[in-house]
């Protein structure tokens, strides 16, 4: 199993680069967006729980299969590349391989982007490139067990 995430940092700076051409949502559509993506990634629909007293970190736990985003309205974690971050990481960790592929790695850039691709007006080549340009690694595909 990897325990190293050698790209997360790369990652996040990405995501605070593009972040300006994802809109906000509001708390009505967030459910509806995570449910609409992981039907088309075929897995369960994780629980969402939204808290008040959290200010940082939006975050998925994959033992209670559960996404948390910080409550406050107009916050970064309303967004839809947030929102489907997180969502991919369910993905993720869904797979029967996510023990060897790292946290940000390749694997999960790759279900990332695709759902950008599938829930926004992105295109999954032109992000592809971007985030590689941007020394982000990203699978050519997903290999399957």
């Amino acid at each position: 199993m990897s325990t190293r995430d050698t790209q997360v940092k790369r990652v996040y700076a990405w995501q605070n680069v593009i972040r300006h051409e994802f809109s906000e949502i509001s708390e009505a559509v967030i459910p509806h967006l995570i449910k609409a993506a992981c039907e088309y990634s075929e897995i369960q629909v994780p629980r969402l729980r939204y808290n008040v007293n959290m200010s940082s970190m939006a975050h998925y736990r994959p033992g209670e299969h559960k996404i948390t985003l910080p409550g406050s309205a107009g916050s970064w974690s309303h967004r839809t590349d947030t929102v489907l971050h997180e969502v991919a990481h369910a993905v993720h960790r869904c797979r029967p391989d996510r023990e060897e592929h790292e946290t940000h790695g390749p694997e999960f850039m790759y279900i990332y982007l695709d759902l950008l691709d599938q829930f926004t007006d992105h295109e999954f080549f032109a992000l592809v490139k971007d985030a590689r340009i941007h020394c982000i690694e990203v699978a050519d595909k997903l290999t399957t067990n």
